[in-house]
Parts: C-alpha cells; sequence; structure tokens
C-alpha cells in the first residue's frame, strides 16, 4: 500500500502545483470537465503523502516531495484556496484562517513542519478562526511526530486555549491520543493543578473527557499524576465516575474507585447518582463495581422520583434489577 500512495502521490502534487491550473479553476467552479483530476487531488493529496514511502535521494525524496507539499500549504495563496475549499467542503473541522504551520500540524505533515520551523520566521503559536494552536491542532489529531517537534522548540504555549476553553492536553485526551499526552505530561509544565484541571466552556476538565471516552490508558495517565481533581464537576454537575458509570466504562471505573477518592453518589443538575445512570443503561459490570464498595446509597431518589432501581426496571434490565434487589434486601 505504501508504494501505490506513492505512486499517486507526486501526481496529485504536481497536478495542483500546474501553472496554468488556476486558470481553469475559478473561484466557483472547481468540476471544470477541463481538469477533471483536481477534485480527486485536492481531497485526497494529505492522504497519499502521509502514508507513502519516500525515497533517500532525488525524484520521489522525502525532500522533493515536502516541497511540494510546502507550497500547497501556503495560506493565503490562491493555490491553497482553490485545493481547500474543496477539502473542507468534505471534511469537518478543518481549519479556517490558519497558518502554514497549523495547516502543516494539522495533517501531520512532519516534514513540511521542520521546513517551516528552520526558516526561524513561523508564528508558532498563530491561532485560527477557533483560536486553536498549531499545537492544539496537532494534538488534536494525535501527531505524536509533530508535537515532539513543536515543543522541542521551547517556546510553544504548551496550555493555550481555543474558543471553546480547550487545551491541547484536553484535546488529546477526548480523542483518546495516548502517546501525545504523555508527551504533554512529560515536559512537567502541564503538571500544575491549574492546567491538569482546565476546564472548557462546559467546565469539562481532561479527566471528565477521557472518563466520558473510555479511554483508560489515558486516565491511568491523569491519575499518575496525582494532581488531577477526581469530583470535578461540569455545568451539568456531572463527575469523571458519572460519566463513566452512565457509558459502561468498566475499567475506567475500577480506576477511579482504586484511588479511594471519589464521590460514590455525586449528583448532578438532575439529582441522578453513577448507580442511577448504570442502572439505567443496564451496566451490570458497573453496578456491580459500585455496589461492591458497600457505600453508595441504593434508593437514592433525584428530581422526578425515580430510583436505581425503577430505572432498571422500566428498562427491563432483569440482571441489574436483580442485583439491586439482592444488595437492598
Amino acid at each position: 500500500m505504501p508504494e501505490s500512495h506513492s505512486t499517486i502521490s507526486r501526481p496529485c502534487l504536481y497536478y495542483l502545483l500546474l501553472p496554468d491550473i488556476l486558470t481553469l479553476v475559478q473561484d466557483d467552479d472547481t468540476n471544470n470537465p477541463q481538469c477533471p483530476f483536481f477534485h480527486y487531488a485536492a481531497l485526497h493529496w494529505p492522504l497519499h503523502y502521509n502514508s507513502q514511502n519516500f525515497h533517500d535521494t532525488g525524484i520521489g525524496s522525502e525532500k522533493e516531495i515536502s516541497a511540494l507539499a510546502l507550497s500547497l500549504c501556503e495560506t493565503g495563496s490562491k493555490r491553497y484556496n482553490a485545493w481547500s475549499r474543496i477539502y473542507r467542503s468534505k471534511i469537518y473541522g478543518f481549519p479556517l484562517y490558519a497558518s502554514s504551520l497549523a495547516i502543516a500540524s494539522y495533517f501531520g505533515f512532519k516534514a513540511v513542519v521542520q521546513l517551516l520551523l528552520a526558516t526561524g520566521k513561523v508564528e508558532l503559536d498563530s491561532k485560527n478562526n477557533h483560536s486553536r494552536t498549531p499545537l492544539s491542532h496537532a494534538a488534536k489529531m494525535g501527531h505524536k511526530a509533530v508535537v515532539q517537534l513543536l515543543l522541542a522548540t521551547g517556546k510553544v504555549e504548551l496550555n493555550s486555549k481555543d474558543n471553546f476553553n480547550k487545551t491541547p492536553l484536553s484535546h488529546a485526551a477526548q480523542e483518546g491520543h495516548e502517546a501525545v499526552v504523555k508527551l504533554l505530561l512529560a515536559t512537567g509544565k502541564v503538571e500544575c493543578k491549574v492546567e491538569l484541571n482546565s476546564k472548557d466552556n462546559f467546565n469539562r476538565t481532561p479527566l471528565s473527557h477521557a472518563a466520558q471516552e473510555g479511554h483508560e490508558a489515558i486516565v491511568q495517565l491523569l491519575l499518575a499524576t496525582g494532581k488531577v481533581e477526581l469530583n470535578s464537576k461540569d455545568t451539568f454537575n456531572r463527575t469523571p465516575l458519572s460519566y463513566a458509570a452512565m457509558k459502561g466504562y468498566e475499567a475506567v471505573v475500577k480506576l477511579l474507585l482504586a484511588t479511594g477518592k471519589v464521590e460514590l453518589d455525586s449528583k448532578d443538575k438532575y439529582d441522578r447518582t453513577p448507580l442511577s445512570y448504570a442502572a439505567e443503561e443496564g451496566h451490570k459490570a458497573v453496578v456491580q463495581l459500585l455496589l461492591a464498595t458497600g457505600k453508595v446509597e441504593l434508593d437514592s431518589k433525584d428530581k422526578y422520583d425515580r430510583t436505581p432501581l425503577s430505572y432498571a426496571t422500566e428498562k427491563r434490565h432483569e440482571a441489574v434489577v436483580k442485583l439491586l434487589q439482592k444488595y437492598i434486601n
């Protein structure tokens, strides 16, 4: 497969860089029959570039191909605007009003990032329309090699917040990029209470996001710092344990319970506990873990006077109903 990507990558790049291509492709017409390959090349060249095997020297070398890719990453140019218009129409989340470094970081173009950094003229913490920096893009997309390059400059803002108040660590934790989380924690500069527990617009912390998505390894990494706020509550008053229990992530629930410091009966804005959510969703293993602590309130009532047992009964989760009845009796 890498060889096939190599075969397609160069034609895509050269085609998009043809001197006459912009005269054929107007701002409102990227499907001109005179340039049928344009749409494919614009949409797929990043994948082919990232997946190919480079030759050591000469034609097809990383140096040669990366120089071509750099030309396509020059934001603000007519050529960039032409291909990126197609790309962003198909790919959700593509950055707008971003720098060349941000685009290269978003795609994980290591060699292109190296070329840009080597100029010494790039703005390391340039922000796009969502106030995301190159580091934030690379962290969110899980591009470890690019994150390493940016961190190695020693000049990037590690805890920069975007318009949603999410830091690079928040993004990496939510998306499950363990290697990137390790890199960020290893800097020693994000290991402080304020940043490990940075809150986004919904008061969600990195631990909260990792717990909700079931990213066991990342939850372990965050807990290992000994500095995360275990019972942080978001705008719905839900804790990391609430989310892990609700989604049925047994391994994450085990990790949180093992700290011995989580609030077992924390109530959200609807007065619902972790047990209430686990029971309603029929997560038997999680219900067992919570009951085994011997400290959960079995008959806790929410704002609608509903108990864990009433939810499990309504949803016909027979195994959970039996478990709850056993402990209640």
